[in-house]
């Protein structure tokens, strides 16, 4: 029978080509975390991930290319929601709640983006129309889809994500750091052209 996983290790492929840090530490630990996903990937005959991008990652990571598959199958909500009436301009984030192994809450935060979401908040504190509604993966979504008019994704992650699907699914519009480098200033314009068109506000 094969053995067949989605891939566990991207967090050690996001730290290896973007680490947050020039600790010798954090480095050393990368080193054996790095070192800990080439040992593992053997054990499986086909690794299962949702992105080309992560893809070419595991091929220059050394993992064999004809071990991964891209598929797309983790969506949880795969039927479009119907959109509800609701007051303010939603914009949807999501970060973990459990810390990843490597660095804990301190590289999830970075991983994810938070720095960023924080400072978007700070920018748009000021207008009473716009609320953040941030999500950690133990939401029921169907009561969440409807009410969003915009997710960002403001993550050093290599993946997807299935959220960017299912907002797909539900005509949610979207800006992802597909280059896992996130820019303030391009998230914050994405959001006020989203908002500005929408007829509610003005």
């Amino acid at each position: 029978m094969k053995l067949i996983c989605w891939w566990l290790g991207t967090d050690s492929l996001t730290l290896w080509f973007n680490p947050p840090t020039s600790n010798k530490l954090w480095h050393i630990k990368l080193f054996f975390y790095r070192i800990k996903w080439k040992i593992l990937h053997r054990l499986f005959d086909q690794h299962w991930i949702d992105n080309e991008r992560l893809r070419a990652n595991l091929i220059r990571f050394g993992i064999n290319p004809h071990k991964i598959q891209v598929v797309n199958d983790s969506i949880k909500y795969p039927v479009k929601i119907e959109k509800k009436i609701h007051k303010y301009f939603n914009i949807l984030y999501y970060i973990p709640s459990k810390p990843a192994n490597l660095g804990g809450g301190k590289f999830l935060k970075w991983l994810y983006g938070y720095d960023v979401y924080e400072k978007l908040t700070r920018y748009f504190a000021g207008n009473s129309n716009i609320k953040f509604c941030v999500v950690d993966g133990t939401y029921d979504m169907n009561n969440i889809y409807p009410i969003i008019d915009l997710y960002i994704r403001p993550t050093r992650h290599d993946g997807n994500g299935r959220m960017l699907e299912e907002c797909k699914i539900n005509d949610i519009p979207y800006l992802h750091s597909d280059n896992g480098k996130p820019e303030v200033n391009e998230f914050i314009e994405t959001i006020i052209n989203h908002y500005e068109r929408d007829s509610r506000f003005h």
